[in-house]
């Protein structure tokens, strides 16, 4: 018990704060960039077949990014990108 407390005084809170943020960063922020990337690069066809428009039809019945913006889950993730910020502010000192 000891050694997990010397090591949590010394290097080993900076390798937990670090950990963690990968796991965030890999949680919210990786699904985020994607969903952009994919918004950009749209699907935009010369014309239209009727398996397109019961894609289109589809796509837009999906709950989307605007409808489910301030849900429960982006409020989950935007206090893990928070938490994440006070780990770092906190948790690793500055060192001169």
């Amino acid at each position: 018990m000891r050694r997990i407390r010397r090591w949590l005084r010394g290097p080993g809170r900076f390798y937990l704060t670090l950990f963690f943020t990968v796991l965030v960063v890999a949680y919210v922020v990786v699904p985020w960039i994607v969903t952009l990337v994919e918004t950009m690069s749209g699907y935009d066809p010369a014309y239209y077949e009727p398996k397109d428009r019961e894609r289109q039809d589809y796509l837009k019945s999906l709950p989307s990014i605007a409808q489910t913006f301030l849900g429960w889950e982006t409020t989950f993730k935007l206090l893990l990108l928070v938490l994440v910020g006070l780990l770092w502010l906190i948790g690793v000192p500055f060192r001169r």
